[in-house]
């Protein structure tokens, strides 16, 4: 329904809804991926992105898919505000009432630890533009930061902060899920070391596992033509799934595992194969460590797919038998299985993310940027000197553009768009007086 009315590619609405599920669950539910192995539990919560040119809907589309969860932290701030009228009125001399928290969007690693250590359920963050947020956390002595949202990911990890003024605060478990924007050619210069800053090689790039980067339509429907009331049906029972999961005791969360027989072989054959792929040496090294993290992605989509299945019922309402049964919320210690559909579900799921990070990391490697920026130098005409159609590799490596800085990586280009028949070698050969020949 949002696809439609706002004429946007369908994956951006799925994931934002995906996402918002995953930072309305965190840590209420769990899975134990593995039939007999139950050290092995998965948190289901989330990193993902948009790679989307600016002005194509992404914060309308983020603003409608998060309304929900917004409209439950309202509730919760409503509440708040009557315990502390209570507290006051009491002469505030019990311990101050803790604010619940769902969702925030700039916060220092600091506060986001503080109020971690309030709300154990942990956080949705929304940000608005990625590649800012990771340029940050690369600068020099921003390391601690890093460190610290490397275990917000995992969801499972403590983390005891100690300083000086503050004290000592301390979260039994640091959990965020995020949803972030990004711009095309924003991403492929930092993923290419625009500014000279390296790749870090502890696979936090990696992490935004649910990153799509859709093809948006060169068609446009007149706009009287999708000029209609949403779906309210649809918006409703995605609210009510969204609601029901946010408030849920973290205390009591819900613990699933896969249905013995075909749901949990599907994981398991699928799980073996991917990790056969990863050690097979075939795969690029920023390909496998984003195919790595794609153990916990399985079964945290497989229990999200569930979940919503099951929130999505009312108990006392009649449903179709294929239906999954509805969950009784007053009932906490049930054993709870995903299906095979939901099971199912998450391994097409699986296929279809990782064809849009093939499509990211493609473009976005340092040689691949290089590529494209002496293409784009050659075709404004930039490389040559006085209108000739020829250039020296170290000339342009010399002009300091963006990527092309060193010879070598002009050289690299020029092999690329050689094989592309967009330019060929013309290396003079050297004279009588000796030299070496400058490519060319």
């Amino acid at each position: 329904d949002v696809s439609e009315r706002l004429q946007v590619p369908l994956d951006l609405p799925a994931v934002a809804a995906v996402l918002t599920l995953a930072g309305a669950v965190n840590r209420r539910a769990s899975i134990t991926p593995k039939r007999r192995d139950t050290s092995w539990k998965v948190t289901p919560n989330l990193w993902g992105a948009f790679i989307t040119p600016s002005g194509f809907y992404k914060s309308p589309i983020i603003d409608c898919l998060t309304a929900p969860l917004r409209a439950v932290e309202d509730d919760l701030d409503r509440d708040f505000s009557d315990r502390i009228r209570v507290w006051k009125e009491a002469g505030s001399k019990t311990e101050r009432p803790a604010r619940r928290r769902l969702i925030t969007n700039d916060c220092t690693w600091e506060k986001l630890h503080s109020l971690m250590a309030e709300n154990p359920a942990g956080l949705f963050h929304i940000l608005d533009e990625l590649t800012g947020f990771l340029a940050q956390l690369d600068r020099p002595g921003r390391e601690g930061e890093r460190a610290f949202f490397l275990k917000c990911w995992s969801g499972n990890l403590s983390h005891k902060s100690d300083r000086m003024v503050r004290g000592t605060s301390s979260a039994p478990h640091v959990c965020l899920s995020m949803l972030a924007g990004v711009q095309p050619k924003r991403l492929r210069a930092y993923l290419a070391g625009e500014h000279g800053v390296p790749l870090s090689d502890d696979g936090f790039i990696q992490r935004f596992q649910v990153a799509v980067w859709p093809d948006f339509s060169t068609e446009w429907k007149p706009a009287e033509s999708v000029d209609r009331t949403p779906n309210e049906k649809a918006l409703n029972r995605y609210s009510r799934i969204i609601r029901h999961a946010a408030t849920r005791s973290p205390t009591i969360p819900w613990e699933f595992r896969f249905e013995d027989g075909d749901a949990q072989q599907l994981f398991l054959k699928w799980y073996d194969a991917i990790q056969t792929r990863i050690r097979s040496g075939k795969l690029s090294a920023i390909m496998a460590q984003h195919l790595s993290k794609y153990a916990s992605l399985f079964p945290s989509l497989a229990v999200l797919f569930e979940l919503a299945d099951r929130l999505a019922v009312d108990a006392s309402t009649s449903r179709v038998s294929s239906a999954p049964p509805a969950i009784d919320l007053a009932r906490p210690g049930d054993e709870l299985t995903v299906g095979y559909q939901n099971a199912w579900r998450a391994s097409r799921w699986m296929s279809y993310l990782e064809s849009h990070a093939r499509r990211i990391y493609h473009v976005a490697t340092p040689e691949q940027y290089s590529i494209r920026q002496l293409a784009a130098k050659i075709r404004s005409r930039a490389v040559c000197a006085d209108g000739s159609l020829t250039f020296v590799c170290r000339d342009v490596a010399r002009k300091g553009w963006t990527g092309l800085q060193t010879p070598e990586r002009v050289k690299a280009g020029c092999a690329a768009l050689s094989k592309a028949h967009w330019v060929r070698d013309v290396t003079k050969l050297p004279t009588a007086s000796g030299g070496r020949p400058s490519p060319q």
